[in-house]
């Protein structure tokens, strides 16, 4: 892995979430996720939730976000879903 590449994490949610989506929109969340690991500021950070940040990609399928935690050398991401839906998950959630 490159210096300047951080490992990319998968919380529990957040792979059942990835797990279950369409192969064609599987496929765009990978490759958004993968841009995070050499940029992990192209999310913006969430006002009111503890370190997380929330990157805004589009699919086939939609407009989609990936809520995700920034550590010293790897990104924890720990939820994936459609924007219209994203923000309730988290408000439910302990993150």
């Amino acid at each position: 892995m490159n210096s300047n590449q951080k490992e990319i994490l998968y919380g529990p949610k957040a792979a059942d979430q990835i797990r279950e989506l369409d192969p064609q929109i599987r496929s765009q969340v990978g490759k958004a996720i993968k841009r995070l690991g050499k940029a992990p500021n192209l999310g913006k950070l969430l006002k009111g939730k503890q370190n997380l940040h929330s990157y805004r990609f589009g699919t086939p399928g939609g407009e989609y976000r990936a809520i995700y935690r920034v550590k010293e050398e790897s990104i924890l991401v720990v939820l994936v879903g459609p924007r219209k839906e994203i923000y309730d998950i988290l408000q439910r959630s302990d993150y």
